[in-house]
C-alpha cells in the first residue's frame, strides 16, 4: 500500500475537532506507508501547506506534485530551531528572509536551493518557501492556526511505532486541517 486514507474517528467528548481517537492514533503511529488523516469537512483543496525538514525531498515533491494536479496553491514552511537560527536572521521576529538563507553558503542554502529548483519545475515560484526560527512543533502549529490552509503536507522519517515524538505526530494530533503524513523513510 503507497497511501492509507483515514477518518480522525474523534474520540466521544474530545475538547477539540483536531482531536483525534485513539484508534486514528495508532493507525498513524504504526503505519509504514505514508497516511492522508481526513478531518472536517469535504471541501476543495486550494491551499497547501507543507512542512517540511532538510531532509524532506520526498514531501517536497509530493506536496508540489499535489498542488499542481489540484491547482493548489503551495507554501513550504521550514523551520530552523534558535539555536541554528542565530547566524540566519537579524531580525527578532519569527520570519528569516529567503534570501538571507540562500546566500549563507550552508548545507540549508543549499537544501533550499534544491527545494527552489523543485518548485520551478512544478511551476511555482521562490517565494513559496517561507523560513521561521523557533521550536519546530510549535511554530508550525502558530503557522498553521493562523493561516487558511486546506491540507497540510508533512514528513516523516519515523518508522512504524517511532512516531509519538515527532513533530509530525504534533501536527496531525493538534491541526484542524487534514493532514498528508508522507513516510520519507526507505523501508
Amino acid at each position: 500500500i503507497d497511501l492509507l486514507v483515514l477518518g480522525a474517528f474523534h474520540d466521544r467528548g474530545a475538547s477539540t475537532t483536531a482531536a483525534i481517537g485513539a484508534t486514528a492514533q495508532r493507525v498513524v503511529q504504526h503505519a509504514p506507508a505514508s497516511v492522508l488523516m481526513v478531518k472536517g469537512r469535504n471541501k476543495p483543496i486550494r491551499r497547501i501547506l507543507a512542512c517540511v525538514a532538510v531532509d524532506d525531498d520526498v514531501a517536497v515533491d509530493v506536496a508540489a506534485q499535489m498542488a499542481r494536479a489540484l491547482e493548489a496553491d503551495l507554501r513550504l514552511l521550514h523551520v530552523v530551531p534558535p539555536s541554528a537560527a542565530s547566524y540566519l536572521a537579524s531580525t527578532h521576529g519569527p520570519a528569516i528572509n529567503l534570501e538571507d538563507v540562500v546566500t549563507q553558503g550552508t548545507r540549508l542554502a543549499e537544501v533550499i536551493e534544491g527545494w527552489i529548483a523543485k518548485l520551478e519545475k512544478q511551476g511555482f515560484q521562490r517565494d513559496a518557501i517561507m523560513v521561521r526560527k523557533g521550536n519546530v512543533p510549535e511554530a508550525i502549529l502558530e503557522v498553521i492556526h493562523g493561516g487558511n490552509q486546506d491540507l497540510l503536507v508533512v514528513g516523516s522519517q519515523s518508522g512504524p511505532g517511532h512516531f509519538l515524538g515527532s513533530v509530525a505526530n504534533a501536527v496531525v494530533r493538534f491541526a484542524e486541517e487534514s493532514v498528508l503524513i508522507v513516510r520519507t523513510r526507505a523501508q
